[in-house]
């Protein structure tokens, strides 16, 4: 269960993840973002949740997120995609403990995520 301030700064990190745009975002920007939500993700897995089955497969996603991590040679485009990852893996850990203390009314965008920008294809 996260409290509020932490909750807070969970959904501004995830929020300025995806608010960030390919092209119009520096590589420097993004492993700033990057390292924000890598700092969120190790607090979201040490959570009280994991003894649940659905947490468990979002510990494994994030475990993987973090482990895969790009390194500084990589290409800008797999940089912004990994951040992505990991903010819509940190939603879904956010919302998860939202349920479980039971603060859903108290952010509305947790039980009715944003879609992704753009037109699909």
């Amino acid at each position: 269960m996260m409290s509020t301030p932490a909750a807070t700064a969970v959904d501004r990190a995830v929020d300025g993840a995806f608010d960030l745009q390919l092209g119009t975002t520096t590589r420097t920007a993004l492993d700033a973002q990057v390292d924000v939500l890598v700092a969120h993700m190790k607090d979201q897995l040490g959570s009280p949740l994991a003894s649940t089955e659905r947490f468990a497969r979002l510990r494994e996603e994030g475990e993987f997120l973090l482990a895969g991590r790009p390194k500084r040679d990589a290409l800008s485009y797999s940089v912004y995609a990994h951040m992505r990852a990991l903010a819509r893996v940190l939603r879904r850990l956010r919302a998860l403990s939202a349920t479980a203390s039971g603060s859903d009314a108290e952010n509305p965008a947790v039980t009715h995520p944003v879609t992704a920008r753009g037109g699909g294809g």
